[in-house]
């Protein structure tokens, strides 16, 4: 099993990585201001990779795969769902409730 990479901390290899990192930092602020359409050009899960990797960062896990994401977005809509179910079914019995109380409340003919 893998826990870590070894990273160059030292010449070439080390400039080169801290390029990257500054050039992934730069391009996203560049997307940033130029706003929204730019921003979603870019990839988030590539560019936030990208960025790790240059700054040495190696943790298995670290970063949510799309996968991942994907999985969490329809777990969040899948709760979603039941919590508005759940309040329609409370407001259905608010509503039948106040139908019987006003009907008993109503004088008989």
């Amino acid at each position: 099993m893998k826990y870590a990479d070894v990273v160059s901390t030292t010449g070439i290899a080390a400039i080169n990585q801290k390029r990257r990192a500054e050039g992934a930092m730069q391009l996203a602020q560049l997307a940033g201001a130029m706003g929204e359409q730019a921003v979603k050009q870019l990839d988030q899960n590539v560019l936030l990779s990208l960025a790790a990797r240059s700054l040495g960062v190696a943790e298995p896990g670290l970063i949510k795969t799309p996968a991942q994401l994907e999985q969490e977005a329809r777990k969040a809509m899948a709760d979603q769902v039941k919590a508005d179910g759940a309040t329609a079914v409370i407001q259905e019995a608010a509503r039948a409730a106040g139908g019987i109380a006003q009907q008993q409340a109503a004088p008989q003919a």
